[in-house]
């Protein structure tokens, strides 16, 4: 089994009404499995004070449907 390390920045701290804007996973030899921005689709707001991810740096990203890609491309397995 392998170990995974996954950590997120937010717009908030109140699911499901706010959302992920950054996921980042690390296997424990420190490789980047996925380190990528996500589009929100709300303003982010007073979480760029804590984080530093603006709406200008996520207005081209993906949204939450990369998931679906990131595991077609492959990583199940890794994170599974």
């Amino acid at each position: 089994m392998q170990t995974l390390f996954l950590d997120t920045e937010t717009t908030g701290l109140h699911p499901p009404n706010d959302k992920l804007v950054e996921v980042a996973i690390v296997n424990g030899a420190g490789d980047v499995i996925l380190d990528t921005l996500v589009n929100p689709e709300r303003q982010i707001g007073f979480a760029t004070k804590i984080h530093g991810i603006s709406d200008k740096m996520v207005a081209t990203t993906p949204n939450m449907e990369m998931w679906a890609d990131f595991l077609d491309q492959g990583y199940k397995n890794v994170c599974s």
